[in-house]
């Protein structure tokens, strides 16, 4: 898998959730809780696939150099981007 730059999520309505009450009881309320904020950019996905898949790149990288030398992110064909 080749890397590609990673995406924010971009939504009309950022803080915006739906929130789904499974069940009440007394003091206590058990609910689901997803996003409904009009997403207009899906964003990166950011799971364990994901990261295993980059993890796999960088160690595959690796395996070709020296043990010695210090691989650099141009090396490894990656830019670092701040996630928000």
């Amino acid at each position: 898998m080749a890397l590609s730059n990673f995406v924010n999520r971009q939504s009309v309505n950022s803080k915006r959730r739906k929130i789904t009450i499974v069940e009440q009881s007394g003091n206590e309320m058990i609910a689901d809780i997803d996003y409904a904020d009009g997403p207009t950019v899906e964003g990166t996905k950011l799971d364990a696939s994901t990261f295993n898949s980059i993890k796999t790149e960088i160690e595959s990288k690796a395996a070709l150099n020296d043990s010695n030398q210090t691989i650099t992110a141009k090396q490894l064909n990656v830019e670092i981007i701040n996630l928000v």
